[in-house]
């Protein structure tokens, strides 16, 4: 699509068209409409506040930048507003990470097991059939077996039962029609080709740090069905208050790739004048250097490397069916589409339908060219309800309040500052620490008589007396002949004292309180378990953990159940 075609009006293109009519433009005018209608309401959330997904991250890998921390705790000012220069280890103690590990190990401890059943009225005539011939089968064997005859002559079932009722057994538990078993097989092959594991190890991550997260299927190139995490910090999406997103009108990703990859996605969508316009709107930006052109040659040169934002996006509208009914020549009625009613025909009839379909398109970010704008294919419909579809994104949020998503991930954040200070505090405690000493009456310790020859001993001789054999000689009385209450020599305790236990305490109550939002215990964690403890103890300890992970399980389970579906 040229620039000069791109439509001037940012309000969403009315749906009540006729389908012909919902070109490239209308196209282009709805996903200019999302993106406004996304950036003026909601400018804080998914792709609008990916900086505040990033930072989380950050917290959640104990990579969180320390200048925030510089700010509060400054070397030279300590609690004890001591103006002496402390030597601090800025680096991040590793507490949010272990948890963060636990948690996802647990998460990812609980398997999916994929399983298909047949409903349909032919699949239930099946299942019948095969029930009424292997109960004939067993009551024949039975009736042979009572007159004497060999029961050998009736061929076996086709399950391993001997009676009715180990049938009915296989039938309420174990049975399952061929088409069931073989669209198993086909999810499997799906999900194998597509190394899911991986992705749905990315996906409990997401929702465990961001409170969202999702998969998007799709159709590649050679027509093999893909799946593909998606990254909640690059989504745009219309309003919604569920959390499965099933009342979204439009949602997409900003995915960043090279021009070369453009190119090669786009193809000749996009002439070459409209790369270079490209390459000229994303100079200096995403981390692109400078255009350089060759003023000899006039022709632009080294920004197949340059990264772009490209919005992927779909949306829901709707089309009409006109079916047509007339007679033919050979006086019979036939039934066909037609395109539009024409009025003042008695000779036919017209019946319309209105269905639901979905559009696509891609969009430059920052730029008027938009490509890949068409009608989509493959659209999925249930054969209970042809009318209806489905958008190729799958998207979770179990605590979503108008568009914001709440996570363990952000409510750890506060937690992991609280230990991060006082871990800062205690490091400076110990670091002005003094060493154990002794407080000395010098009054008591001078004109001592007992050195050779009668001659006194100096103070520090009989400091050193003491220091080396622990005997303490000093002068109780004074010059004058009075006695002197001091105690001589006197211990200090100096050390590192209560302040450090104090921080440490906190650092330990911090700790707790993550236990306590993960549901964590001695026992789940694996810090310091009782190896005396019962096993039922440790089996509510372990349902503890579970019953606060389990909304995130809850979420993950529908995710795979909408992605299979």
């Amino acid at each position: 699509m040229m620039e000069k075609d791109v439509p001037k009006n940012s309000d969403f293109p009315s749906h009540l068209i006729d389908t012909d009519k919902k070109d490239k433009n209308w196209i282009a005018q709805y996903i200019k409409a999302a993106w406004r209608d996304f950036g003026t309401y909601y400018p804080n959330q998914l792709y609008n506040g990916r900086e505040n997904y990033h930072e989380i991250k950050l917290y959640m890998l104990g990579k969180q930048s320390v200048s925030r921390y510089k700010k509060l705790v400054n070397p030279s000012s300590t609690a004890n507003e001591d103006q002496s220069t402390a030597n601090i280890s800025w680096d991040i103690l590793p507490i949010i990470p272990k948890f963060r590990r636990i948690a996802l190990a647990t998460l990812m401890k609980s398997d999916f097991n994929i399983s298909v059943d047949a409903i349909d009225p032919i699949a239930q005539d099946d299942k019948n059939e095969f029930y009424a011939d292997n109960a004939a089968k067993l009551i024949l064997k039975e009736e042979f077996q009572k007159q004497g005859v060999d029961p050998e002559l009736i061929p076996n079932p086709d399950v391993d039962a001997a009676n009715l009722k180990e049938l009915d057994m296989y039938m309420n538990y174990s049975y399952k029609h061929r088409m069931a078993i073989e669209m198993e097989q086909a999810i499997d092959l799906v999900l194998n080709m597509n190394s899911f594991p991986q992705e749905r190890a990315l996906v409990i991550e997401d929702l465990h740090d961001f409170g969202i997260g999702g998969y998007k299927e799709y159709f590649d190139a050679a027509g093999n069905i893909k799946i593909r995490r998606i990254n909640p910090s690059n989504m745009v999406m219309s309003y919604t208050t569920n959390p499965s997103f099933k009342d979204v009108q439009y949602m997409g990703e900003v995915v960043e790739m090279t021009i070369s990859d453009l190119k090669e996605l786009a193809g000749d969508q996009i002439t070459a004048e409209q790369y270079e316009t490209i390459a000229e709107k994303y100079t200096n930006k995403m981390g692109n250097p400078t255009l350089v052109k060759n003023t000899g040659f006039n022709q632009t040169k080294n920004y197949d490397g340059f990264r772009i934002s490209v919005l992927d996006i779909e949306f829901y509208s709707v089309n009409s069916l006109i079916l047509e009914e007339r007679v033919n020549s050979k006086g019979n009625v036939v039934v066909g589409r037609a395109a539009k009613v024409k009025s003042g025909r008695k000779d036919k009839k017209y019946s319309k339908t209105d269905y639901k379909v979905v559009y696509q398109g891609k969009w430059i970010v920052d730029s008027s060219i938009f490509f890949d704008c068409k009608l989509a294919t493959n659209m999925k419909r249930a054969k209970s309800d042809l009318t209806n579809t489905t958008l190729s994104y799958h998207v979770v949020a179990p605590n979503i309040y108008q568009m914001v998503t709440y996570s363990l991930g952000s409510q750890m954040k506060a937690i992991a500052d609280q230990i991060q200070l006082a871990w800062y505090k205690l490091q400076n405690v110990m670091l002005r620490a003094r060493p154990r000493g002794i407080m000395i009456e010098i009054g008591a310790l001078e004109n001592v008589p007992i050195g050779k020859g009668g001659k006194a001993l100096t103070p520090m001789q009989i400091v050193d007396l003491y220091n080396q054999t622990g005997n303490l000689v000093y002068r109780r009385l004074s010059d004058e002949g009075s006695a002197s209450n001091y105690k001589p020599i006197e211990e200090l305790d100096n050390g590192i004292g209560s302040e450090a236990v104090q921080y440490f305490n906190i650092i330990t109550n911090n700790i707790q309180l993550l236990r306590d939002i993960l549901g964590f215990n001695e026992i789940t964690d694996g810090s310091t378990p009782d190896p005396r403890t019962l096993n039922g103890v440790a089996k509510y300890a372990s349902e503890s953990t579970n019953n606060s992970l389990d909304f995130i399980k809850r979420a993950e389970r529908e995710l795979l159940e909408k992605l299979c579906y």
